[in-house]
């Protein structure tokens, strides 16, 4: 069964995952290091077998390792897999754009302009934890309106390993320039160009340029 229909393992994977990912970002863990198999067991007061199957699912996914006599390992994101994954999610977020451009109508915009106005506001403010989470749920404006779970699977996956499980520090440079293509970007849906939109978005959005 795909993974993505299965909801308990998706369950125990976010579970394992989001604990890892708190580790991570309190800085009690850095991608590199290890952790025991029997800590992450006692911290979410879960058996073993079903963490055993959340951690195979995360490897299975990237985000970590399973190393005999070592432990859990949280894995890097190197350059050539970040611009990889960028690859991979223009592709598919332009080809998901296109296929449901049709039903992107004025209220799917007007949430477009203020979601991407909140994103602004939170950049100003150097929030970027605010300013993250915006920016997925701009995305998520036209990706919602999808019904191929597949695809969203995927892209929720690699958006995780981009914006979570690394520590890379987004410029305020590069928070404008992605504002700016936001606008772009609902300039092209409401001129109706369903074809130059979803190009944009592959060629120009989730272009790796640095």
């Amino acid at each position: 069964m795909n993974p993505y229909h299965n909801n308990r393992p998706n369950l125990l994977r976010t579970q394992v995952y989001n604990y890892l990912r708190k580790n991570i970002d309190n800085g009690h863990i850095s991608p590199g290091e290890y952790v025991k198999f029997n800590e992450i067991c006692d911290a979410l007061e879960i058996s073993r077998t079903p963490v055993r199957d959340a951690l195979l699912h995360l490897q299975a996914e990237g985000f970590v390792s399973l190393l005999p006599q070592h432990g859990i390992q949280i894995n890097h994101v190197s350059q050539t897999e970040l611009r990889n994954i960028y690859e991979a999610l223009g592709g598919l977020e332009a080809k998901m754009l296109k296929s449901v451009f049709h039903r992107i109508g004025e209220k799917q915009i007007e949430k477009m302009k203020k979601i991407n106005e909140e994103m602004n506001s939170f950049r100003s403010k150097n929030e970027f934890h605010r300013y993250y989470k915006k920016n997925l749920a701009f995305h998520n404006v036209f990706i919602n309106l999808s019904k191929n779970d597949l695809m969203k699977y995927h892209i929720s996956i690699l958006k995780q390993r981009i914006f979570e499980f690394t520590k890379r520090v987004w410029g305020r440079n590069w928070q404008t320039l992605n504002y700016d293509e936001h606008k772009t970007l609902i300039d092209l849906i409401e001129k109706g160009d369903a074809s130059q939109a979803s190009t944009y978005w592959d060629d120009v959005h989730w272009s790796f340029n640095w």
